[in-house]
C-alpha cells in the first residue's frame, strides 16, 4: 500500500533518515510514480521511499522508531505499536578446510527466530566482506552492486532457524584475515535485542597461497 509523504508532521511523527540499503523490492519499486513512501513487506522498522517511477529506496527508521502505513511516517511505539520478538544471526566458514587462492569459500548464514508471535517470521541479514574476498555468488542473497555488502532474505518458523549459503573467492594477494559478517537489518517480528544481532567468521590468507578456515 502506497503513502503520500504528509506536508507537515504532526507532533508525534519523527523524520525518518537514511541508510545503507537493500536493493529495492522489484515489485515495490514497479509501482512508484512519484514521492509517496510505502512498508517494507520485511518488517515495520523500515520502509520504501519512491523515487520517482519505477525506483525505490529502502530506509530504516531510527532508533525503535516503527514505520506506520496510515501515518506515512516513522512513527513510537506508544503510536504504532508492532509484534515484537527476538532475532539472532549466526555466520559460520567452512571448518578445517583449506583450499587454494582462486577456489571459493562457502559461508553459512544462519538466522534463528527466537522469540515471537505467530508461525513463520521474515528476516532481512545484511552481510559484509573486506579487501581480499572478492563476491562468488548466492541464490538467497543480492549484492549492492560495486559494494563489499549483499542482503539475504529469510523466512524462518518461530522457535527454528535457517540458514542460506553464499560464496566468496579469495584474491590472488590476499593476507591475513578475512571475515565475513551478518547483522539483522530489519524484521518481523520487530526485533528486541540486539546484542545477538551480530555475528562473524573469519578465514586467513596463508603464505604460500593458501586461506584456511
Amino acid at each position: 500500500m502506497r503513502v503520500l509523504i504528509a506536508a507537515v508532521a504532526a507532533l508525534l511523527l519523527f523524520t525518518p533518515t537514511a541508510n545503507a540499503f537493500p536493493p529495492p523490492d522489484p515489485g515495490i519499486a514497479a509501482e512508484c510514480t512519484g514521492s509517496e513512501l510505502t512498508a517494507d513487506p520485511v518488517g515495520a522498522d523500515g520502509f520504501y521511499r519512491c523515487l520517482g517511477a519505477g525506483k525505490a529506496r529502502y530506509e530504516r527508521c531510527p532508533g525503535e522508531l516503527v514505520f506506520s502505513v496510515g501515518e506515512g511516517a516513522c512513527v513510537g511505539r506508544d503510536v504504532f505499536p508492532p509484534e515484537l520478538g527476538d532475532w539472532g544471526v549466526t555466520v559460520s566458514a567452512p571448518r578445517g578446510v583449506s583450499v587454494p587462492i582462486g577456489g571459493g569459500l562457502t559461508f553459512r548464514v544462519t538466522a534463528h527466530n527466537l522469540d515471537g508471535v505467530g508461525d513463520l517470521g521474515a528476516v532481512r541479514v545484511r552481510v559484509t566482506w573486506p579487501d581480499g574476498l572478492s563476491w562468488g555468488g548466492s541464490r538467497d542473497c543480492l549484492r549492492l552492486p560495486g559494494k563489499r555488502t549483499a542482503y539475504c532474505y529469510l523466512g524462518v518458523q518461530h522457535g527454528t532457524s535457517a540458514d542460506v549459503r553464499l560464496t566468496a573467492d579469495p584474491d590472488l594477494l590476499a593476507l591475513g584475515p578475512l571475515t565475513v559478517r551478518g547483522e539483522v537489518y530489519g524484521s518481523s517480528p520487530v526485533d528486541t535485542k540486539a546484542a545477538n544481532n551480530l555475528s562473524s567468521a573469519t578465514c586467513h590468507a596463508l603464505t604460500g597461497l593458501i586461506v584456511a578456515c
